[in-house]
C-alpha cells in the first residue's frame, strides 16, 4: 500500500482522540513544557501557537482558548492539550492536520498515524 492510499485516523468511532494521535500530541506537549512542570504554562502555551500561526497569538485569544478549555488562564495540563485536540478535530479535522503539520514532515505523520 502506498503512502497516498493510507488513512489517517485522528478520532475514534466514539469521537475521542485516537491512542496514536494521543501519544503524538503527548510528545508535542512535553516539547514545549519548557520548565517541565507537565503543564503548558500561559507564556508557553503562546510559543506553541505562535510556531503554529506564525504570529503571536492575542491575549483574547489564547484566554478564551484556555478558559473554554481548561476553565483556566493559568496554563494546561496534558488532558486539556486532549480536550483542545479532541473538540478542534471534532469541527475542524482540517486544522488539527494544518498544526501537525507544521510541526511533524508528512511521512512522519502517515507512519505514526495509520
Amino acid at each position: 500500500m502506498t503512502s497516498s492510499q493510507k488513512t489517517i485516523s485522528l478520532l475514534n468511532e466514539d469521537g475521542t482522540l485516537t491512542e496514536k494521535l494521543c501519544f503524538l500530541l503527548k510528545e508535542i506537549f512535553i516539547s514545549f513544557d519548557y520548565d517541565k512542570d507537565n503543564m503548558l504554562s500561559r507564556e508557553e502555551l503562546r510559543h506553541y501557537f505562535s510556531t503554529l500561526n506564525g504570529e503571536r497569538i492575542e491575549d483574547s485569544s489564547l484566554d478564551m482558548a484556555m478558559m473554554i478549555t481548561s476553565g483556566n488562564t493559568v496554563g494546561f495540563m496534558l488532558k486539556d492539550f486532549y480536550a483542545f485536540y479532541e473538540f478542534q478535530t471534532k469541527f475542524n479535522t482540517i486544522e488539527t492536520i494544518s498544526d501537525l503539520s507544521k510541526l511533524f514532515s508528512q511521512e512522519t505523520l502517515i507512519e505514526r498515524l495509520t
